[in-house]
């Protein structure tokens, strides 16, 4: 499948592109914040690509959250995972502003 150049969400070319196990691609910081609104909508978010429609299964490392649900562990998981984005998040606006 020909991946798609920009992001179904915001419609700019994509930045840090990510891949969705149906082919397409998002912007990182698009997908994760959808999946994050999601997720405070549902207790188990399952986010359908806004191209195709397919089930998105959010992955961490190699491991499809779909499989990390049946885990004890995966609300710890979870919460790392945000607090590492949140604080790699911040260290790329503090390096923006340093820059300049």
């Amino acid at each position: 499948m020909a991946r798609n150049e920009n992001c179904p969400i915001c419609l700019d070319r994509c930045n840090h592109p990510i891949i969705a196990n149906c082919g397409h691609q998002y912007c990182q910081s698009c997908f994760y914040d959808l999946y994050i609104f999601t997720g405070k909508v549902q207790m188990y978010p399952i986010v359908p690509c806004s191209l195709c429609l397919r089930k998105i299964y959010f992955v961490t490392g190699d491991q499809p959250i779909e499989n990390c649900r049946r885990c004890h562990l995966r609300d710890e998981i979870v919460e790392i995972h945000n607090v590492m984005v949140s604080y790699y998040r911040l260290r790329i606006a503090q390096l923006e502003i340093v820059l300049g």
